[in-house]
């Protein structure tokens, strides 16, 4: 059991960054259609995380890492931020991170209000 969840959280977690990828790099896509929808949707749900002042997968990653008898992870943030921690030095205050949170909602919507 304690497998299965921490193989869940990994997957959480490896969403996670994806989605952060596809939000960051769908700005260069402009066409049309489900991918440029979908774009806008995750767009809304980083909003959505920024407004809650957690990201509603870090909930769901950490619920599931404590129920699988791993170490809570101090202040809010998931693996993302331990790991960008572990590489960097760099730890982000609250404040900074929701700073940055509307900066990335505001540049991932922006593609979608601006006509080419």
């Amino acid at each position: 059991m304690k497998n299965s969840l921490l193989f869940l959280a990994r997957f959480v977690f490896v969403f996670h960054v994806f989605w952060v990828l596809f939000v960051i790099f769908g700005v260069f896509y402009r066409y049309p259609g489900i991918l440029w929808d979908l774009h806008l949707f995750m767009t809304f749900g980083l909003l959505l995380g920024v407004l809650l002042n957690e990201c509603p997968l870090t909930t769901l990653e950490r619920y599931i890492r404590k129920k699988a008898g791993q170490k809570n992870i101090p202040n809010r943030g998931s693996r993302f931020l331990e790991v960008f921690k572990d590489i960097t030095g760099i730890t982000l205050p609250n404040n900074l991170m929701r700073v940055l949170g509307f900066v990335y909602f505001a540049l991932g919507l922006l593609p979608h209000l601006v006509k080419y």
